[in-house]
């Protein structure tokens, strides 16, 4: 399934895993990236507004955090050590100029 349409339905659930996720993320700051924006951390439900007879309409289920603000694992938790990290190595990674080195098609070091 694409992941950039809604889902239809019958589409079988496209779900990114939290090692995914904050492998990404990581990724994106070693790359000299400075802001993430998450699609959704908190999910929800449209109140007052069924699908069908005694079907709410709850919309991103994935999201770190569920619709009534419970920590949804693993991926909060992932997500929350992961920034310690970054914070922890913010100089590091976000200080200074980034360099590339390319050693094959596939692997590239920075430093």
């Amino acid at each position: 399934m694409n992941a950039n349409r809604f889902r239809v339905f019958g589409d079988p659930p496209s779900q990114r895993s939290a090692e995914d996720t904050a492998f990404s993320v990581a990724r994106w700051f070693s790359k000299n990236g400075s802001l993430v924006n998450y699609y959704m951390y908190h999910g929800g439900t449209n109140f007052d507004r069924t699908a069908a007879s005694f079907v709410t309409t709850r919309y991103y289920d994935e999201a770190p955090l569920d619709e009534y603000g419970l920590q949804r694992e693993p991926k909060w938790g992932h997500l929350k050590d992961l920034h310690r990290a970054l914070n922890l190595c913010k100089k590091a990674l976000l200080w200074g100029k980034p360099n590339v080195q390319k050693l094959s098609a596939d692997v590239e070091v920075s430093n």
